[in-house]
Formats: C-alpha cells, structure tokens, sequence
C-alpha cells in the first residue's frame, strides 16, 4: 500500500510479477513486468495508531535476541553450493598474541589520507535510549536532511548531524501486521533528491513486510513520509514466508530492495529477492510499475553503492566462488558469472576480547559491502573465519573488472592480533571507496574504523582511522549485522559513516556513532 503520513492516502500496490528461480550460473534469466492502477485519494483518519517505544521495548528485546539465534541458524543453512574439490574447512584455534597497537590504524592526524570531520555519539537524546548490542545503525545525508537508523529508533537532523532529533519509529507510520521490528535502512538518491527508509516489520503466522517510505524536495525536512508495503505475499504470492536482512542500493533509474525469505514460525531459508522500482515513480509518489528477481539458490543478495546503467549484485555460490548478477536497466533479464576469489573456511568465527566476551560468536559470511567505484571496478566485502593462515577473522575483499569479470586484486583487512569484520563500503563522485569497518579481539575491545581504498601504483591500499575505542564486549557475544556508508547529497568528495562500541557489556552501554569523513 501507499501511504502518507499527513493524511494518509492509500492505493493499491501493484500485482508483483512471476516468481523468477536462478537457472545454470551461465544463461540469462528474464525479469517479468508488472503494472498497476494511478493511485487514488483516500482520507483514513482512523488508521490504527502503533504501540509506542516504551511500550513495546520490554518484549522487544527478548523478540529480537531470539530472532537473532533463528536467523544465524537459518542463514547458515543459506546454499553455498558444492564446496570446491578437495577442501577442508580448518578451525584454527586461538592463539596468544602480544597485544599490540592495531596495524594501519591510527587516531586522526594531520598527514593521515582520511580527514575526519566530525565523529560523534547518538546514544542519549537522538535514540531514547532504545538501544541494541546488535546495533545495525544506517545512514543517509542529503547535506543538511540527515536521518540515522538503529535497531529500534531513528534519528533525523537538519543541520548536517550537528544536532539529531529522536524519531520514533513505532509511531511514525500506522501500525501493521504484527508491528515494527527491527532492521533499518537508510539511502539517499541524490538524481531524484529522494530521501529514502526501510523499515522491516515482525512477523506473524503469514508472514510480515518491508515499508519503503520515501520524502522529496521540501517534504525532506518536513519528514513527510509516503510508504509502499511489501510483502512475500503481495510481491511473489509466497505463502508461509517473511522477509529479513534487508538491504538499498541505486542505479540512475531504479531502486533495488534486497532480501532473504525465511518460513514463518522458525521455519527454513526460502529465497532471496531483488525489487527494482522506479525512481521516477518513487519521486512522484505515484503506483508502482516494477520488477523483482528471485532464487532459491542463493541467499544474502547485495547490491552495489555507486551503479549507473547496470545494477550489479552477488552472493556466495561457495567458499571460493562469488556469483556477480548483473541487471542493466533497459534490460529485462539478469545475467549471472561465476568468479574465483580466494578460499575461506565455513565455520564458526573466533574472536574473543580481553573480558572473554566474543563480538563474532554470531558472526556469519553474508557480504556486507559492495560497490562500483573508479575504473570500473566492483568490490565486495564479508566476514571470513580465521583459519590455519589467518588466525583471526578477516573482513574479505574481492576487486572484479565489471567489463570482464576477472579479479583485479584481493586486499583483505586482517592482522594477527584481532579481527576485522561487518565491512561496509561506498565510491564517492570520484569513484574512490570509503570503508567502515568493526575490529576487535585479542588485547582489543570490539572498535569502530573507517577509511579510503587507495590504488597506489599496481597495488590497492587501505588507510583506515580509528573513530570509537571500544570498552567491552557484548554480553550477548554477537555484534553485526551491519552498518553503512554513504556518499553525501551535497557534497560528493565526503562520505557518512555509522558505527558502535559499547562502554558495558549491556545493550544500554551502547554506544551508536555518527561519522563525517573524506580525503584529506
């Protein structure tokens, strides 16, 4: 449906298309179209009204810790495929190291490359203090109009993220299903000065939806927000199933909306699915005339930051092998290619800190980060166990030529000290890659870094600066499941960042972070 705040008008969301299912890894699969009706006005003072953040977050965090444990479960039972001929996963143990000063991270400084220009906390005020240990913070800057999400609050500032106010939420959009809960993403689309938010709802016995809200021109600092619902239901007429791990991503025409299905009731992994809506339609506030691509195949879809006239978007086929889609806009089918990236190990991450709590003991291998940037170059970042060469987890980066598909390089972040892990990445304007990234483990309490991919010479370089010193590890010994980085509107050489630490072990230690930074 499509909603909006003040006054709420509704129309129907168009009829998704076909269920589309990935064929040999080799043929290119066709996209069906879909059309609706022009959207109707409607009064609807009655709209129910949702529980309120203190209402609800005495359960919520007991609902979410427990969907936290199914979905590890479920999304380690996402395919990977065959694994290569003759692997072995190797669970290396831990072993001692001499704590020393993180490797090629440094506190900011004057001859750094990174420039941090403002580094600052969102706990207190900006989030009510509805705060999680799995934090996920997202952003979006059109400039001025910034909005931060986290698991259970927002935050909106209209002076650059000098000062945020507390948005609720539960209580900014008109209650459905089973309510608001928990994943959040933020996107803005500078080509359409489209303020764009996800919002991932729980799950009942049908299943749930994904609340795309959209704000345009002076709606933006208004925050009058129009929302389309989707649900596996309206969009692939998938019974029995909700959607989770969401994610935005943007070519010049389209939006994209990732996300895996699983059975409700704790049921399986079921598919993962790709919508592309029109960013036209979106401005306009208009029905939706849209495609999605679907598989049963693969699982943890993400899109590229940074596309123009093709979309690309990957996942694991195994533990060597990354699919790479590719989905041109004026085309109508999804081209798949096979690319050999180096090996890791399936199994369980190891990185406990100083206190003995372990921020990766949930940690899985879904890619976080992936981009476009200079020479046409695609990048794709995940969490990678340690193993008999690395003996900790190591944030994986894979750089592929978008024209041949062939891997540039490789320049994973790892130390043998602690772990990286949740790498989140987008190009600016001129196409260099900003990076977030948590590390942790060892003689270090869970950090938060961000930086610049630099080519220099044949050799790609990361430089990264510490932005948050961690205190503690989570009780709860899981951290993730991500965080982002983006581009500003306004402004195209700088990028925004989020991240956490925490100060207790506790999820009201915790501690969101709100990052501006760029060359230097």
């Amino acid at each position: 449906m499509l909603h909006t705040k003040t006054g709420r008008m509704c129309v129907a969301v168009p009829l998704a298309l076909a269920a589309l299912t990935a064929g040999p890894p080799a043929r290119a699969q066709s996209v069906k179209e879909a059309s609706a009706p022009a959207p109707q006005l409607a009064k609807d003072p009655n709209a129910p009204v949702a529980m309120d953040t203190a209402e609800h977050l005495p359960n919520a965090e007991a609902f979410h810790n427990n969907k936290q444990q199914k979905l590890r479960e479920h999304h380690r039972e996402i395919p990977l495929g065959d694994l290569p001929a003759g692997f072995t996963p190797e669970a290396a143990p831990m072993v001692s190291a001499t704590p020393v000063a993180p490797s090629f991270i440094t506190a900011p400084n004057a001859t750094s490359p990174v420039k941090i220009y403002k580094n600052q906390s969102m706990a207190g005020v900006a989030t009510a203090q509805t705060l999680s240990s799995v934090g996920e913070p997202s952003v979006a800057s059109r400039g001025n109009e910034v909005l931060f999400t986290g698991n259970w609050y927002s935050a909106f500032s209209k002076n650059g993220g000098t000062n945020f106010s507390y948005v609720n939420p539960y209580t900014s959009f008109p209650a459905t299903g089973a309510g608001f809960c928990c994943d959040q993403v933020a996107l803005y689309a500078k080509s359409h000065d489209l303020m764009i938010w996800l919002l991932q709802y729980s799950a009942d016995a049908t299943g749930n939806i994904l609340r795309v809200a959209v704000a345009t021109g002076n709606d933006i600092p208004a925050q009058n927000w129009r929302y389309y619902d989707f649900s596996p239901k309206s969009v692939g007429n998938w019974s029995g199933e909700w959607f989770d791990y969401p994610d935005l991503s943007l070519s010049s025409k389209y939006l994209y909306v990732s996300s895996n299905a699983f059975g409700v009731n704790n049921g399986p992994f079921k598919r993962a699915m790709m919508l592309r809506l029109p960013l036209d339609q979106l401005k306009a506030y208009a029905a939706l005339n849209y495609n999605y691509y679907n598989t049963t195949t693969y699982g943890g879809l993400r899109g590229v930051q940074g596309a123009t006239g093709t979309m690309y978007f990957a996942a694991h086929k195994n533990v060597s092998t990354l699919t790479v889609f590719s989905w041109p806009e004026s085309s109508t089918t999804v081209t798949p290619k096979d690319v050999t990236v180096q090996t890791w190990d399936r199994t369980t991450c190891i990185a406990p800190g100083l206190d003995g709590r372990d921020f990766l003991g949930f940690a899985d291998s879904r890619i976080t980060a992936a981009w476009l940037g200079k020479g046409n170059v695609l990048g794709f970042g995940w969490t990678a166990p340690q193993n008999a060469t690395y003996h900790f987890p190591q944030a994986r980066i894979a750089l592929i030529d978008a024209g041949t598909m062939a891997v540039v390089a490789q320049p994973l972040l790892r130390n043998e000290s602690f772990a990286f892990a949740y790498p989140a990445a987008a190009p600016n304007s001129d196409g260099d890659v900003g990076l977030a990234v948590s590390y942790g483990g060892g003689a270090i309490f869970p950090s938060h870094a961000v930086g610049i991919l630099r080519k220099n010479g044949a050799a790609y370089q990361w430089n990264l600066v510490q932005t948050a010193a961690g205190q503690s590890g989570p009780s709860l010994n899981r951290w993730g499941d991500y965080q982002a980085v983006r581009p500003i509107g306004n402004d195209g050489k700088n990028w925004v960042a989020t991240g956490y630490t925490m100060t207790g072990p506790d999820r009201t230690n915790t501690v969101p972070r709100f990052v501006r930074f760029g060359p230097q």
